[in-house]
């Protein structure tokens, strides 16, 4: 009875949160009906651990406030979030949640909070990170200007760590599982650097937009935190 009520009260909470990021026009309604159904299968999948999801819409929505004003002088700022934002920060975690459905193997379980600590990193880095007024090119080191796909930064190495750390912590308040967190937290971090890597080379050349390079980037933290999991 009390767990039924938990839930009810944890999906009303997110329910608000996304309502509310609709009406002050940061998400449209394909990114309501996404969340929506993202959200839906990880409860089904993961229980409590559902909460990952709102934790970085919540987190991923206020970390774009970080030095808004300057970001919007540089055109670098973020505009309102769609359904594909939704997919390719979320998509990855999806097929975990239906994997796990299908095979409740607990291994999909590191992968999703994985792909989300993935996706939290990735923005907390793009947030903080391209304020800094003299980014590096991952591949070659060459100083590029502030929001080129693949600039990275001491900032937003630090801004990453920060949103890998804070999504992967759930792993300790839900499961009390110190080696999950780690896991988690370091395949998200590597995942962060994994998009850096693409917004260099495939997205820079236009063979990817940016949503298919977060999806690939989520999957990658998500696989990498099952092989760690499954070899430790």
């Amino acid at each position: 009875m009390y767990e039924y009520l938990d839930y009810l009260a944890l999906i009303t909470i997110s329910a608000l949160f996304v309502i509310y990021a609709y009406v002050k026009g940061k998400i449209d309604k394909g990114a309501v009906f996404g969340s929506a159904l993202i959200g839906i299968l990880a409860i089904i999948a993961f229980g409590y651990f559902f909460t990952a999801v709102i934790v970085f819409f919540v987190l991923g929505t206020s970390i774009t406030k970080y030095k808004e004003n300057e970001k919007e002088k540089l055109g670098i700022a973020e505009g309102v979030r769609t359904i594909k934002n939704v997919f390719g920060n979320g998509g990855a975690a999806a097929l975990f949640s239906a994997a796990s459905i299908v095979t409740h193997d607990p291994v999909f379980l590191v992968g999703y909070l994985a792909s989300i600590a993935t996706a939290c990193a990735d923005t907390f880095a793009t947030e903080i990170g391209q304020t800094y007024k003299r980014p590096r090119l991952i591949t070659n080191l060459r100083e590029v200007a502030p929001g080129t796909n693949g600039g990275v930064s001491i900032t937003g190495f630090a801004g990453s760590i920060l949103g890998a750390v804070l999504v992967s912590s759930l792993a300790l308040i839900i499961a009390n599982d110190f080696m999950m967190f780690a896991v988690c937290a370091i395949s998200a971090f590597a995942g962060g650097v994994f998009d850096s890597v693409l917004g260099a080379t495939i997205e820079k050349r236009g063979a990817a937009d940016k949503h298919t390079v977060n999806f690939l980037a989520t999957s990658f933290g998500g696989i990498a935190g099952m092989l760690l999991w499954a070899f430790f």
